[in-house]
């Protein structure tokens, strides 16, 4: 059984309407919990003064460049 042509079309959706439908729908939310004040942290403010300038001294841990290898595969695996 055959569809008739015009009947169902499938069309690809372009890139920046997934991009803008995701950025509205984030803002949207953000938005909303800012509007309704619930944005809002119990976090004490000496306590986030203090978290605040210690936030330099974190890191994330990367492996350094010769951890890693790269076999002919072309997929990265992490030495321990």
């Amino acid at each position: 059984m055959s569809v008739p042509t015009g009947v169902r079309k499938r069309r690809a959706i372009p890139a920046w309407s997934v991009a803008a439908g995701i950025a509205t729908l984030f803002l949207g939310i953000a938005g909303y919990a800012k509007i309704t004040d619930q944005w809002n942290t119990n976090l004490p403010k000496q306590v986030y003064l203090q978290l605040v300038p210690n936030a330099n001294e974190q890191e994330h841990p990367i492996p350094s460049d010769h951890e890693w290898q790269i076999p002919a595969s072309g997929i990265a695996r992490f030495q321990i």
